[in-house]
C-alpha cells in the first residue's frame, strides 16, 4: 500500500532566486542562525539547497568564516544536519525569517524617516515576496 503521506515528506521545488533573496536577509554570523538555516533549507529543498547556503554561508565576513574548519567546516555540518521539519515547515521558517528580517529594517526606516538604501530594498523584498504583508501594515 503507498503511503499517502510520504508527498509531504519529500522535498519541494527549490526557487534559487526566491532562497537567495531571503538569505540576503539573515545573518549567518549566528552560529545558531548558521544551523537553523541550514536546518530549513535541506527540510525544504534536500541537498539542492546545500550550494545556496554555502554561498550565503560564504559571503559572511573572514571573521565569521575563520572558524568554519574541522567539524564546523560546511560541508560536514550539512552533512551532519537531520532536519525534523517537514519541508513545507522549512521554507516557511527560511521566508519568516527573512520576512521578519526585513520588516524590521522598514519599520526602523519608518519611525525614525531615514531611508537607507537598505531600507528601500527592504520594502522592495517585502513587496516581492511577501506583498499581502507589506500591504496590511504599511498602506494606508
Amino acid at each position: 500500500m503507498d503511503n499517502p503521506f510520504a508527498a509531504a515528506c519529500e522535498p519541494i521545488v527549490f526557487d534559487e532566486e526566491r532562497v537567495c533573496a531571503a538569505l540576503a536577509w539573515l545573518d549567518p554570523e549566528p552560529y545558531k542562525t548558521w544551523v537553523d538555516v541550514g536546518l530549513y533549507l535541506k527540510a525544504a529543498y534536500g541537498d539542492a539547497g546545500y550550494e545556496c547556503w554555502l554561498g550565503w554561508t560564504n559571503a559572511a565576513p573572514e571573521s565569521v568564516t575563520v572558524g568554519n574548519t574541522g567539524s564546523y567546516a560546511p560541508e560536514a555540518v550539512w552533512e551532519s544536519l537531520d532536519p525534523f521539519l517537514p519541508p513545507d515547515a522549512g521554507a516557511g521558517a527560511l521566508f519568516a525569517s527573512a520576512k521578519d528580517a526585513s520588516d524590521t529594517i522598514v519599520r526602523q526606516a519608518a519611525q525614525t524617516g531615514t531611508w537607507t538604501e537598505r531600507a528601500y530594498d527592504a520594502v522592495g523584498y517585502l513587496l516581492a515576496y511577501h506583498n499581502r504583508h507589506f500591504r496590511e501594515n504599511y498602506e494606508g
